[in-house]
């Protein structure tokens, strides 16, 4: 399908006379980012009014929403669909909207490709069905950082510490100091947070909670590191053949790892298991939490 004539009463270089000079395609593909970029307000103002009391936000720049809007952003200029200024606009709304209510942290791992985290030193496998991502999230951190600097926001970042190490790190610091404080973020490795009193806020506008937590894990926040010590995820590997229900099970009759490892042998084929895999499972807890 041709282009369109412009509409001379409407002025080429609007927005206007950009989306009546492109095709009828990438036209919808503008308007579905822009869609896209709607829900994304509406959400952040769930976020900012939940905000609006604390006193220190900490926002984790590794976050999965902050890192795929940056991609849209380097999809539309790869495919020329949509005006930079959209996403670049984007960007700089979440997170004005978020600092708006709060004296704004950005906590951020400085990536390398050959970076090496303090929890190498205790497992050298971690992380290491995402190192193939580790590149391309280098790009989309640097690139949202060179965004925040121009917003002279402030800055936390560390080559040994992950994101939310550092902003477990600052909420503690901000609780010792008497400040309250609000993660933005959904990392699994905060939830723990959740017993010390940090408030922790998901990007998509839901509040974690300790009744978010037996809602989402039947566990009470402090033994959500226990479950994926067992169970594993995406940074580390679990016990074989013990999966979510069967850790739940354990879990809900001895409280942590610890517990497990350290009781006589017994009947429990489960505990058994684990057991023989004790030094996996103890330092997969290790790992799964900041070291604050």
């Amino acid at each position: 399908m041709g282009k369109p004539p412009i509409n001379p009463v409407i002025n080429p270089n609007s927005f206007v006379g950009y989306m009546l000079s492109i095709s009828e395609k990438k036209r919808i593909r503008i308007l579905c980012f822009v869609i896209r970029g709607l829900f994304v307000s509406i959400a952040y103002f769930h976020i900012c009014v939940s905000l609006f009391s604390m006193q220190v936000i900490i926002i984790d720049l590794s976050c999965f929403f902050l890192m795929r809007i940056y991609k849209a952003w380097l999809k539309s200029q790869e495919e020329d669909t949509c005006p930079n200024e959209i996403a670049a606009m984007s960007i700089i709304r979440i997170i004005t909207n978020i600092s708006a209510h709060g004296t704004p942290i950005i906590a951020a791992q400085d990536w390398s490709p050959n970076a090496k985290l303090w929890q190498h030193n205790i497992q050298s496998n971690y992380r290491s069905r995402a190192n193939s991502l580790k590149q391309g999230a280098a790009e989309i951190i640097h690139g949202i950082l060179a965004i925040v600097k121009d917003m002279g926001l402030t800055v936390v970042k560390n080559i040994e510490y992950e994101s939310d190490d550092m902003a477990a790190t600052i909420a503690m610091s901000c609780k010792d100091s008497g400040l309250s404080s609000c993660i933005v973020s959904n990392s699994p490795r905060l939830i723990p947070l959740i017993e010390h009193g940090i408030h922790i806020q998901e990007p998509f506008g839901r509040k974690r909670t300790r009744s978010w937590c037996k809602q989402n894990y039947n566990l009470e926040p402090k033994q959500v590191p226990d479950l994926f010590a067992i169970t594993g995820n995406s940074r580390v590997d679990g016990v074989v053949g013990i999966g979510r229900k069967r850790a739940h099970a354990l879990l809900s009759t001895w409280e942590n790892v610890e517990t497990i490892v350290s009781m006589p042998e017994c009947n429990d084929s489960l505990v058994n298991t684990i057991k023989s895999e004790s030094y996996k499972v103890l330092t997969n807890k290790v790992v799964l939490q900041p070291p604050f």
